[in-house]
């Protein structure tokens, strides 16, 4: 019996796809392609080809906003985004805010209602561009708006615009908004007198921001079951603070002592600071404005005790890290910019420098002594 012979077949006829080499995209997946340096992409909606420059130089960018149109066509939303004023846009924000139970909503509705809204609120999406945006920075400076406070109505703006899978190229604007309210030992021991003045409340509370480097909104909404008297901690709640996350800190003796008085005969759950009539402490401007005006310091404010604090952690040793856990900073950029320099730092600063290295007169003969045109002679 004669041996079958099996013809040899091509192993690329057998895999279904090619085993090197790049894969070709999925049919309907749109492409990118270059015109000299500059990428383009290039799909499909409703048969008709679509081809827009995707406005850089590099392949992956092209490809995410190749993505991002996509998506746009498979959810509808391309070809009506020139339909779609800015307005439209925001609700998308307001909403995911909503969504995710962010504290911040009510911030950015008072700036979209108050800044943003009565001058772009009414544009068509596909007006806003990088120029007009500039204009809009330009007119808020007029205004009297920092550059910190335009940055920030930007990234509401691109936010609105990412939602919607649009890109928006934001311009960014120098920040030069570094911390300079703070107060020293003395100044601080000026301001507790005038609080105790106040009432055991008011004295209580600036320990707290004092110590810790709470958050007003942080201190004021603390209960009594958030204070361990054992211990000798405060602890905030995870999804009560800025950041949403939890964290403790450690009280001193005396600022133990001061919360333990406010903290007798109240259950749990009623509130650590409260007036003399029982009332919890809301709002306290008008009390402050009086308190700074006494202490000689009147244009101090609230916030300048929490960067107060954060530097007098450091400068008591507290390392960085324990410090920004205690006081809830969660980037090394903010928290830098509490670390302000006094002038006893920069004295203190001068006085190891001297200590720790030799003078002039111990390296160099005295210029003085020098004669014109002769250069300095070293010393043994």
């Amino acid at each position: 019996m004669k041996a079958l012979k099996i013809p040899a077949v091509p192993i690329a006829r057998i895999l279904p796809f090619p085993h090197n080499g790049p894969m070709k995209r999925t049919r309907g997946k749109g492409s990118v392609f270059q015109r000299g340096r500059i990428w383009w992409i290039s799909f499909s909606r409703e048969g008709k080809t679509y081809r827009e420059s995707a406005e850089c130089t590099d392949k992956g960018t092209a490809l995410r906003k190749l993505k991002a149109r996509l998506r746009q066509v498979d959810t509808g939303i391309y070809g009506m985004e020139g339909e779609r004023t800015v307005a439209d846009l925001m609700e998308q924000v307001f909403a995911d805010y909503e969504l995710n139970n962010k504290r911040s909503l009510r911030d950015i509705q008072i700036r979209w209602k108050l800044h943003l809204k009565p001058v772009l609120g009414h544009w068509r999406s596909a007006r806003i561009t990088t120029d007009s945006l500039r204009e809009y920075a330009l007119w808020r400076r007029e205004e009297g708006a920092a550059n910190a406070t335009i940055n920030r109505e930007f990234a509401l703006l691109k936010r609105a615009f990412s939602l919607a899978g649009l890109v928006l190229r934001i311009p960014r604007l120098e920040e030069r908004n570094v911390r300079k309210g703070f107060v020293d030992e003395g100044q601080a021991a000026r301001l507790a007198v005038e609080c105790a003045k106040i009432g055991l409340w008011m004295r209580a509370l600036f320990a707290v921001l004092f110590d810790c480097g709470f958050r007003i909104g942080e201190a004021l909404n603390l209960h009594v079951g958030q204070i361990d008297l054992t211990a000798r901690t405060i602890r905030l709640n995870p999804g009560e603070t800025k950041s949403g996350r939890g964290r403790e800190a450690p009280m001193t003796s005396a600022t133990f002592e001061l919360i333990r008085a406010c903290c007798a005969g109240k259950a749990r759950q009623e509130f650590v600071f409260t007036r003399g009539d029982g009332s919890r402490v809301l709002n306290f401007r008008k009390t402050w404005t009086h308190i700074t005006k006494a202490a000689g310091m009147p244009d101090l404010l609230v916030h300048d005790i929490r960067r107060s604090a954060a530097r007098r952690m450091i400068a008591r040793g507290i390392s960085q890290h324990v410090a920004m856990a205690i006081s809830g900073h969660r980037t090394i950029h903010v928290f830098q910019r509490y670390a302000i320099i006094s002038h006893d730092d920069l004295r203190d600063a001068a006085r190891k420098l001297e200590a720790g290295s030799y003078t002039i007169d111990t390296q160099f003969k005295d210029v003085s002594e020098q004669k014109p045109g002769n250069t300095l002679n070293p010393g043994p």
